[in-house]
């Protein structure tokens, strides 16, 4: 039987073997991002053997919530099993720790208590999440950045030839999700934007463009019409703060860093967050954008950050030090 792997990443030619497990694995979730793969093929593909060797914590967060969304069959739920059962207990942990921590409401207790419903299952899915519970806890950093302005220019049309991302970006958020060791787990950037969900499909394409390796996305309700700009900015304001609160919440053991840009009510918002949550806000960096008008009380917190471009971003990053030197030069590096 041909690898079902190859039937819908190799230009929909049936090829045979080839590839490593990591190559395999990595082909398959460029597929899903691409909504090129069905459920069905994913989960053929998740249960042929040696697929699954080099599964990170992150590469299992996608695969499963995609599952949670896609399918409540019996394959699928058996495949989320095997997906979990492939980690170690310390892996597992760190994939159910970014389902937990993410902006949406697919969380483990979603998991536990919906997702998988098939008796034998449920009973190996609890044998799994009981033992991988303790490394659920590790506090990781998190990243909590804005989307327009921030990590995409707001005047960007996806045309060809159109810069769709700043020089830089994925590289930093890369080293920060990181950490200054490399040890860290990958999947700890959430993008926190003004944009309704009505605009998912496209904000997604957009981060996709970047290369950065997000974990989920909070959408603002409808703003509606307001009578001035300013109005606007509070209600945009309001709403961004509940979702970083929310974040915050659903990862207590964790610090945050804060991205967002000089437009609107970023400065403000995370201003609020450094006063709120003290400790916790490890730095705020804001992208300077065009004129702006930031009170000199946030530009002058000592954990405020001002940049033009991400490798001055990276520069401060490394004198606190968030990052390290290899870190610092992929910054650079990143056009």
């Amino acid at each position: 039987m041909a690898d079902p792997i190859h039937t819908f990443y190799v230009g929909g030619h049936l090829v045979k073997g080839g590839g490593t497990p990591e190559t395999r694995l990595a082909a398959a979730l460029e597929a899903l991002q691409r909504k090129a793969i069905t459920p069905q093929q994913l989960k053929d593909f998740c249960n042929y053997p040696g697929n699954l060797i080099d599964l990170t914590p992150t590469q299992a967060r996608t695969v499963v919530e995609y599952l949670m969304k896609a399918s409540a069959d019996a394959y699928g739920q058996a495949t989320i099993v095997t997906v979990l059962a492939a980690l170690r207990p310390d892996a597992r942990g760190q994939c159910l720790r970014l389902i937990d921590g993410e902006a949406n409401e697919r969380r483990v207790d979603h998991l536990l208590t919906r997702a998988v419903t098939e008796p034998a299952l449920r009973v190996r899915l609890l044998q799994l999440v009981d033992a991988a519970r303790p490394h659920m806890a590790k506090g990781e950093r998190i990243m909590i950045t804005d989307l327009d302005d921030t990590i995409v220019p707001s005047d960007y049309h996806p045309e060809p030839g159109n810069k769709k991302r700043y020089p830089g970006e994925a590289a930093f958020f890369r080293a920060l999700d990181l950490g200054n060791d490399g040890a860290g787990v990958l999947g700890d950037v959430h993008v926190v934007t003004a944009r309704g969900i009505s605009c998912a499909g496209e904000a997604e394409h957009f981060l996709r463009g970047t290369g950065i390796e997000w974990g989920s996305v909070a959408y603002s309700r409808p703003l509606g019409s307001y009578p001035s700009t300013a109005a606007k900015h509070d209600a945009i304001a309001r709403r961004k703060k509940e979702s970083i609160h929310k974040l915050l919440q659903r990862n207590p053991q964790s610090r945050a860093v804060l991205v967002g840009d000089s437009t609107q009510a970023d400065a403000a918002v995370y201003y609020d967050m450094i006063n709120t949550y003290g400790d916790r806000i490890e730095a705020v960096f804001i992208h300077r954008v065009g004129k702006f008008n930031i009170p000199d009380a946030i530009l002058r917190h000592p954990k405020v950050i001002l940049f033009d471009t991400y490798a001055d971003a990276a520069r401060a990053a490394f004198d606190r030090p968030m990052l390290n030197a290899v870190q610092l030069a992929d910054v650079i590096a990143d056009r």
